[in-house]
């Protein structure tokens, strides 16, 4: 997926770009679903999961232990 983000000119910290609320910082899956593989993964295999959402085992694998962590894939939305 591709989404456009502004470019804004900050007097105090320069050139930025735009934060999504949905999106982490270098994520390659939303928050969303990041969220919806973790409470799969309760349930289900991590296998099973990864098929059902056409995502590698690995990326299902470091979301389900980054969730376990204690990091669930929750943030604060605002400006990067």
């Amino acid at each position: 997926m591709s989404v456009p983000r502004r470019r804004v000119l900050c007097p105090c910290c320069g050139p930025r770009l735009e934060r999504l609320d949905w999106l982490d910082r270098h994520a390659r899956v939303t928050r969303r679903l990041a969220i919806s593989v973790v409470r799969l993964c309760r349930v289900l295999p991590i296998k099973q999961v990864a098929a059902f959402f056409g995502l590698h085992w690995h990326t299902v694998k470091d979301l389900d232990k980054r969730a376990l962590q204690g990091n669930p894939p929750i943030f604060s939305g605002g400006w990067t």
